[in-house]
Order: structure tokens, then sequence, then C-alpha cells
């Protein structure tokens, strides 16, 4: 049981930091007594613990518990993720440009997409430069969040509400073509194509992409 105390706290070391030794204790023994260890990898004994948290009364009080372990977890679970070789501006740079429109992106395999209605990032800067986090609050419009992993390095960043609308209609299967109508809907109609190239750059340039097809 020590062992698993261990194995959940070196995993969730931002939730423990965040809630203190005698609230982790507790809830890292909530865990172990409901969750037995099925596998000699200890790697994977805590990829329930956020589903975990989120459903505990601990959360319950203080939501942003459940949203610190759900972002930890998805950091962990990224560098475990299936090695596939990231899409690269050379390889887009194959395609004729009037071709474009037609072209359909595939996800790097790694990349998860979730939105947090709390100040989840600046509580998580605040947690990794060991300095008091601020008050949790409710954000009047929810973050939009993606985490990935790029040379053996898990990452997250905070999209905005346009980066994150294309990442998600993409991610589906969405031609490039319709997702610069989309934008044009969304905004400047003048400006979407250069906007949903900008968009593309940064994904293929953070290794977000995997395959591109026409």
């Amino acid at each position: 049981v020590l062992r698993l105390a261990g194995i959940v706290k070196e995993d969730f070391e931002r939730v423990h930091t965040y809630i203190g030794d005698d609230a982790f204790d507790d809830l890292a023994d909530s865990y172990i007594a409901e969750h037995l260890s099925h596998s000699p990898n200890a790697r994977y004994y805590s990829q329930r613990f956020p589903d975990f948290v989120a459903q505990h009364a601990l959360a319950k009080a203080q939501p942003m518990v459940a949203e610190i372990a759900r972002l930890e977890g998805a950091l962990n679970d990224v560098f475990d993720g299936a090695d596939t070789e990231a899409l690269t501006i050379d390889a887009l740079s194959q395609f004729d440009p009037g071709a474009f429109a037609n072209l359909v992106f595939t996800p790097h395999s790694s990349a998860k997409r979730f939105d947090c209605a709390f100040n989840l990032d600046e509580i998580w800067t605040a947690l990794s430069e060991e300095r008091t986090p601020p008050v949790a609050k409710q954000l009047e419009e929810p973050q939009r969040y993606i985490v990935w992993r790029k040379d053996m390095t898990p990452y997250f960043r905070v999209l905005t509400p346009e980066a994150a609308m294309m990442w998600d209609e993409l991610a589906r299967g969405v031609r490039f073509g319709v997702l610069c109508e989309m934008l044009a809907f969304r905004a400047d109609a003048d400006t979407a194509p250069v906007r949903a190239a900008g968009h593309l750059q940064s994904m293929i340039t953070d290794g977000l992409l995997a395959v591109v097809s026409e």
C-alpha cells in the first residue's frame, strides 16, 4: 500500500502540492482501497486517478482539484502515447497550392483536447514555479486546452477560441477549404485564409499533426 501511495504521489505531484500532505494521503488511500493493482507495470496504476478524483467529495467542494488531476493525468498519458511521426512543413510543401482546399489533416496520436471552466493555467503555473497559487475562480468563458508530446516531452497550451474550433473540426476530418469558410463565418472573411494558415502552421510547428491527405 505504501508503494502504491508513492506511485500516485509521484504521478500527481501538482495535486499533492495543491491540497497538501494530509488531504492527498486520504485521497490516495481511498483510491488504493477501490483500485487494486492488476499490472506489474507501476506506470499504469494511477491512470484512473483523475476520474476517481472527479467523483470524490473533495472535488465536489474544490472542483479545481479534479481539473489539476485531469491535466496532470493527460500529461502523463501523452508521454506514454504511441510513437507517431509528426507532419512537417516540408511534407506539406509537396502538395500543389491549388490542392490545399481539399487537404484533410490527422491529429498526432498523442494529442488530447479538453476545456476547463476555471483558471487552471494560472494555478498550474504557480504550482510549477513553487509559488502560492491564486484563488480558484470560475471563468466567464472556458479555457481550451490541448496536450501533446513532442520529442519525448509532454506539453500543453491554452488555445484561443478560434484555434480550438479549428482544431476540433480538423480532428473530425473537415477539409482545409471548409475550415477557411468556417473561420470566415466566425470573423473577418477577408483574413480567414491567412488566419487558417497561421493556425495550421502553429499546429505543424508544435508537432500536433501526423498525416495529411487529399
